[in-house]
């Protein structure tokens, strides 16, 4: 009988160090999606610093327009997407299909834009203006 109370003992208190670790886990890979979108945030606005110094100059600002546009925003927004997605698994009472389409992410990734294309993706899942 003792032998049976210790093995159910043991049982339990392994099942709550796994529940730990995946909960350690999860926090880590919010935390680190959090602080990528923060720097992701941060090179944007530093390339529309640049763009702005370059248009009171009159100088060629499309190349900084180009990478804000087409690389630095769908990144931003598949980042946000991996956020709310690792969010929505955890918190079963928020209404995450009201949370994407107020942050205008939709359902899925968006698609790799075509950098050969002459026209520029429409990305609207950011708060930053767009430039361009």
């Amino acid at each position: 009988m003792e032998v049976t109370v210790a093995v159910v003992a043991l049982c339990i208190a392994i099942w709550q160090l796994k529940l730990q670790r995946d909960e350690i886990r999860l926090n880590s890979r919010l935390n680190a999606l959090i602080h990528i979108a923060g720097l992701m945030r941060e090179k944007i606005e530093h390339h529309e610093t640049i763009i702005d110094n370059l248009k009171s100059r009159r100088s060629d600002w499309s190349g900084h327009a180009t990478r804000v546009n087409c690389e630095l925003r769908p990144l931003l927004v598949r980042i946000n997407q991996e956020l709310i997605d690792s969010v929505s698994h955890r918190a079963a009472g928020l209404d995450m299909q009201a949370i994407r389409d107020a942050l205008k992410l939709g359902g899925t990734a968006p698609a790799k834009p075509d950098v050969a294309s002459s026209a520029t993706p429409a990305i609207t899942a950011t708060s930053i203006r767009r430039v361009a």
